[in-house]
């Protein structure tokens, strides 16, 4: 019969917990260092508003796809 006690120890929830703690706070520092992340997830949010695709992710592949394609540059004479 199973018992109410939990899965973790609460030496290992401490830890789990720190662990949590210090995942966000890289994931914060490395978000404030890259301002361009928040743009690109604007507008990719802003594009599937607007289109409304029935596979979000596949317009997701086709959207970022896109956007890592190299331009072309103009051909030189």
């Amino acid at each position: 019969m199973a018992t109410n006690s939990s899965v973790l120890s609460a030496e290992q929830q401490k830890r789990l917990d720190d662990k949590k703690i210090e995942t966000r706070i890289e994931n914060e520092r490395y978000l404030r260092n890259h301002p361009e992340i928040q743009s690109m997830v604007n507008d990719f949010v802003k594009a599937v508003l607007m289109q409304r695709p029935d596979s979000v992710e596949t317009f997701a592949a086709d959207y970022f796809e896109r956007m890592s394609a190299p331009s072309e540059s103009p051909q030189q004479s």
